[in-house]
């Protein structure tokens, strides 16, 4: 039953009692009719009231659809960019541990790297060394100081001579 229609029926209801409480005069009939109009007016302004409301209760509906709707893609967003940190932090410690890893070797491999440089320095120092030895010998051997006579090691074992010393030549023997 609607609003139009119980004011329809109470304002009947009156007009009824009224008619059968005694007769109304005119001017009764007259007060019971302009409230009718009234309670009809009232209805009238009461339904476009009711209307207007089912349709922002509608629209307010549709809205909260909507609002639901979003959230609930937001979530899944959220959910996702969730997931996707938790990848990335994995992919973080993984790398953080690969530099670790890198690091160390590259600290082990500078180590390495410097000692051998140290060995390469010594060797090079031996070679100059070897090349001097090599250079008094040859201008010794020039100079008529080395002979044939002279032995492999050329004493050059724990004590090195003096390559500018002279050498003794072997006598002759009558070879």
């Amino acid at each position: 039953m609607t609003i139009r229609a119980f004011f329809v029926m109470a304002v009947s209801i009156s007009m009824v009692f009224c008619v059968a409480a005694g007769g109304c005069k005119g001017r009764e009939l007259e007060k019971a009719e302009r409230e009718a109009r009234q309670a009809k007016a009232t209805v009238a302004t009461l339904e476009l009231a009711l209307a207007k409301h089912v349709s922002e209760i509608s629209d307010l509906k549709a809205e909260l659809n909507a609002v639901r709707q979003t959230r609930d893609e937001l979530q899944e967003r959220v959910d996702e960019l969730l997931a996707e940190r938790d990848n990335a932090s994995t992919l973080v410690q993984h790398a953080e541990q690969m530099i670790t890893q890198l690091t160390a070797r590259a600290n082990g491999q500078a180590s390495t790297t410097a000692a051998l440089q140290q060995e390469i320095n010594e060797l090079k120092a031996l070679v100059a060394e070897q090349q001097t030895v090599i250079e008094e010998l040859q201008q010794g051997a020039a100079e008529g100081r080395i002979t044939t006579e002279t032995p492999e090691d050329l004493g050059l074992g724990e004590e090195t001579p003096d390559p500018n010393a002279p050498v003794e030549e072997p006598e002759d023997t009558g070879r």
